[in-house]
């Protein structure tokens, strides 16, 4: 994509902001072909409203503490006026030469895998959610986890953070209720969280009395040598889950812990086990939404459980959630021997199998093997890609791609948050849509799209339901940038651009 000026625009740059005082036009040229990136460097940017922050964002140097120097903006994102601060995203470029493999949102907090297993962690810290201890409230910088061993995969619940290591460990931190410890303290540093083994392995009770306070060599190894490994995590809210598979891969189990849907929210505060799937079908991913969660076989088919008011269980309500030979419920264990229950998403004949899975506050978003989206839940705000006028989907449809001339948008990796959505294309180009209030669709962050000072009466800005988009609207202002990775929180957007090329 090119930026040129408007005819008669005057060619004067702004030396602060190194722009064009003339008006801005878009050009498409490039978008049937996939462009040649002249900057690869990872660039982080959040938009919306950040909750750390007051108010709107506006651009701040956000750089790793041992790095020289700083800035204050990037060129290659677009610059409002001064006074339009809340159109500016967040800029975070401590990881330009890092390649950014996982990012994970709470609340108020974020989290950042690099490809070489190393953790980062930003944003507020007062329930020790960022893992730093306890003296220190708030990281502005990026700040990485140094008493982690090599980590596959990261979580982040509303005020709680999960890792993964390449072992199968899990480490957790933050708030009490959900780090999955009985004493309900909350953790301020990375600890290790066993596991009661599962019914068909070798059991040993002793392993529930091991203690967690310690990340040294000699407490994992006495740990793990009874808690079985994990190779799939997932957080939302307070609740968490996790997959572990026996030792010949013929049964896999699903732990929760945190406040799970055991008929009515109880809190959990250990690790027990929700489901078994057998019959060699391997759970591939797992996935949590407000009040749900859904997981995804190898087989590409989705199976979901919890609360279904906005149909994002993909089902409609009167339907018996039944448990299958393939995905059988355990009990919880507790005095109510209540048993959770889970059942396959029924999608439309020819939908295929899915490749990938996302939740979000009331709705799921579902990406198939052919490269289209699929939705269902609550679409108050067009969350899922169809017209308003379907409050609520509660069987899958199909999202639409966005009409740009002929390009047709596949789907690469797809996102859910509290009320709008997103996916990355095969070609590393951005769609969003949904709920747009604070502007974090990005396209909106234009002065062109300030609502005027005079509003219609019983309309209100901050709603975002005004300018809500029901379809997929692609993010021409990062044409020019490879789009990696992004992540939703409930309002706002956090984009990774670049593969940390350019040491």
């Amino acid at each position: 994509m090119r930026c040129v000026r408007c005819p008669g625009a005057s060619a004067k740059l702004n030396a602060k902001q190194g722009v064009s005082e003339g008006e801005p036009v878009l050009s498409t040229d490039h978008l049937f072909s996939s462009p040649g990136y002249k900057d690869n460097k990872t660039l982080i940017a959040i938009w919306g409203k950040w909750p750390s922050c007051p108010h709107p964002l506006s651009v701040e140097a956000n750089r790793l503490e041992e790095m020289e120097g700083s800035t204050a903006t990037h060129p290659d994102l677009p610059l409002p006026s001064p006074a339009a601060s809340s159109l500016r995203p967040l800029v975070i470029e401590g990881l330009a030469h890092h390649r950014v493999k996982q990012v994970a949102t709470g609340t108020s907090h974020l989290l950042f895998l690099t490809d070489v297993g190393k953790v980062y962690v930003f944003g507020y810290n007062f329930y020790g959610q960022l893992g730093l201890g306890t003296t220190l409230p708030f990281a502005h910088t990026l700040r990485p986890l140094q008493r982690l061993p090599v980590i596959q995969q990261i979580a982040a619940g509303d005020a709680h953070s999960i890792a993964l290591s390449d072992q199968g460990e899990v480490f957790t931190w933050g708030c009490g209720d959900a780090v999955g410890f009985s004493d309900g303290l909350p953790r301020a540093t990375p600890t290790l969280l066993d596991f009661a083994p599962p019914p068909e392995d070798p059991a040993n009770d002793a392993a529930n009395d091991t203690n967690n306070e310690r990340i040294d060599e000699r407490s994992r190894s006495q740990l793990t040598e009874h808690s079985p490994g994990m190779k799939r995590i997932a957080a939302c809210g307070r609740q968490s889950v996790a997959i572990t598979s026996s030792a010949f891969g013929t049964l896999e189990w699903v732990y929760g812990w945190g406040e799970l849907p055991m008929g009515v929210w109880e809190a959990t505060p250990r690790p027990l086990l929700m489901f078994q799937a057998g019959m060699g079908n391997r759970l591939e991913e797992i996935a949590l939404g407000r009040h749900f969660g859904l997981v995804r076989t190898g087989r590409g088919e989705v199976f979901s459980w919890g609360d279904g008011s906005y149909g994002e269980l993909g089902r409609p309500s009167e339907v018996q959630q039944t448990a299958t030979s393939l995905f059988q419920s355990v009990q919880d264990g507790n005095d109510s021997g209540s048993v959770l229950s889970a059942a396959l998403v029924h999608l439309p004949s020819g939908a295929g199998k899915m490749d990938s899975i996302a939740a979000g506050g009331r709705h799921a978003l579902m990406l198939g093997h052919d490269g289209r989206v699929w939705a269902m839940g609550d679409n108050t705000a067009g969350q899922c890609g169809v017209n308003v006028a379907e409050l609520q989907l509660t069987q899958p449809k199909c999202v639409a791609s966005p009409s740009v001339s002929s390009w047709e948008a596949k789907g690469l990796r797809v996102a859910a948050g509290g009320r709008h959505s997103a996916c990355i294309t095969q070609d590393h180009r951005l769609l969003v849509w949904g709920h747009a209030s604070h502007h974090k669709l990005i396209y909106t962050a234009t002065p062109a799209a300030v609502p005027p000072p005079s509003m219609t009466p019983g309309v209100s800005v901050r709603s975002g339901l005004k300018e809500c988009s029901v379809k997929p609207r692609l993010v021409f202002s990062l044409l020019h940038r490879k789009v990696t990775d992004v992540v939703l929180g409930e309002d706002f957007t956090v984009v990774v651009t670049g593969e940390g090329e350019g040491k």
